[in-house]
């Protein structure tokens, strides 16, 4: 035969058929002839049930292993998985903040790898995690919480598949995408959620100093602001006039700071004519809470560091300032560091 036909097999024809019995006459099942060369394994107390499911698609992330190979991700939901502990989003802050975060789990089913072609007609790693739909509905309207489900499923593929992502490589959600490839079958197991687990966050450690102590003062503690920010949170104090908010305010695009290299960092002054009373910087860098921000700052340089990306910003300062009266704060919804420098 020149044209040969290639048929896929819906899993689920197998597995509905993998479970069955030839039906005899006899109605004792010790004549049922599969029965007596399979003979049924007893069921003990401590069997888990579980369910199959197919769950439904929800949205589809694109990541890269620190060799280079593209990885996609698809969180998807089931009514079956339970939900875990409804809290507020100030909740989440604190729990991340606090000394054991993994008192709060989230449920979910990490399925196994599957390889799926790409756009380009390439081959592509595939996971697709299971969570509970109501939780999804909720992740899917607040950025912070899908943030933080979106590290925990990173974590858990990179522990049970032994793999390491490329925390230089910003993760990318599929825009009109709602998986990648074909959802598989989930065996789900009905039982309680754990309420003592492994921890689910590990943070990285601080990186060495790059720089001499001497040079810089290390700022203790920033300010957080979990609420998406308001114009006057962002608006700056000015004593000797009105108030500047950051479009008023003059850049300082032809000092010594590149803001046409570093699209992460924005500096202003104020007041806009006159001797200088301070500057203030919004730097764009991720983190789930201002902990896993360290923040250092000289008279004229500004360093940050990430741990959750070991990510590190480092900039000079057109002017000095007086490092001994810097605050910070960060808006968790927006991802902003805002840093204000009083003059020296």
């Amino acid at each position: 035969m020149d044209n040969l036909v290639k048929l896929e097999v819906d899993p689920s024809i197998i597995e509905r058929n993998l479970d069955f019995r030839v039906k005899t006459l006899s109605s004792d099942e010790s004549d049922d002839p599969l029965s007596q060369l399979f003979p049924k394994k007893n069921t003990t107390p401590n069997e888990v049930p579980f369910k199959t499911v197919v769950p439904k698609p929800g949205f589809v992330m694109k990541l890269r292993t620190v060799e280079g190979d593209k990885v996609f991700i698809n969180i998807c939901h089931c009514a079956e998985i339970p939900a875990p502990r409804d809290i507020s989003e100030q909740e989440l802050i604190e729990l991340l903040d606090s000394e054991d975060p993994s008192t709060y789990t989230v449920p979910m089913s990490i399925g196994d790898l599957h390889v799926e072609s790409d756009k380009s007609g390439n081959l592509a790693s595939a996971y697709d995690i299971a969570i509970n739909t109501d939780f999804f509905n909720k992740i899917d309207t607040n950025l912070l919480f899908k943030k933080f489900v979106i590290s925990v499923v990173n974590e858990g593929i990179e522990d049970k598949y032994k793999l390491q992502f490329d925390r230089e490589y910003d993760v990318v959600t599929l825009k009109n995408r709602k998986c990648f490839g074909k959802l598989q079958s989930h065996r789900i197991q009905q039982r309680p959620v754990r309420s003592a687990p492994m921890k689910i966050i590990e943070e990285l450690p601080s990186n060495p100093s790059l720089v001499p102590q001497n040079k810089f003062q290390r700022k203790p503690l920033i300010e957080e602001l979990p609420d998406t920010s308001t114009s006057e949170d962002m608006e700056i104090d000015n004593s000797s006039a009105e108030k500047n908010d950051i479009n008023s305010c003059s850049t300082l695009e032809d000092l010594q700071l590149p803001l046409n290299k570093m699209n992460n960092v924005r500096l202003i002054r104020t007041p806009r004519n006159g001797p200088l009373e301070r500057l203030v910087a919004f730097i764009q860098i991720s983190a789930f809470t201002g902990k896993e921000l360290e923040l250092e700052v000289g008279e004229d340089r500004i360093l940050v560091r990430s741990a959750r990306k070991n990510e590190m910003i480092d900039f000079f300062l057109p002017y000095n300032v007086n490092r001994d009266k810097v605050t910070a704060k960060y808006f968790v919804n927006t991802q902003t560091l805002r840093v204000d420098l009083p003059a020296n």
